[in-house]
């Protein structure tokens, strides 16, 4: 009788590099970050800047005090959007400051139609 070894997943070999290595959390801290103009949304992205993460807490810089004020009050429905692309409890919190915002490059323009 033979044997057949499993062939681990891509996404399996990726995790077992970042635990062995210790690069989860910089990864994690890599994907909040890089997340957070589709959390947020284009118009929100654009006002906004993603500062840092760390221990489950998200800093996101916002160009003025009203505009901190007001996403306040979306900060639920940014971490369930969180929740839904990277699992829940990963970001935990999200703190508003204010100050001057990176500006947000365009988005890509679509690739051309293909000929008729």
């Amino acid at each position: 009788m033979t044997r057949h070894k499993r062939t681990a997943r891509p996404s399996e070999l990726l995790a077992a590099f970042l635990r062995k290595y210790r690069l989860e959390a910089g990864f994690k801290r890599g994907r909040v970050l890089h997340l957070w103009p589709k959390v947020a949304g284009p118009v929100l992205a654009g006002i906004t800047e993603p500062l840092r993460f760390a221990d489950g807490t998200l800093i996101v810089r916002v160009q003025d005090a009203v505009a901190a004020h007001h996403l306040t009050y979306q900060r639920q429905a940014f971490l369930e959007r969180y929740a839904h692309h990277l699992g829940e409890g990963v970001v935990r919190e999200i703190r508003f400051v204010t100050g001057p915002v990176r500006p947000t490059p365009p988005p890509e323009p679509p690739p051309p139609a293909p000929p008729p």
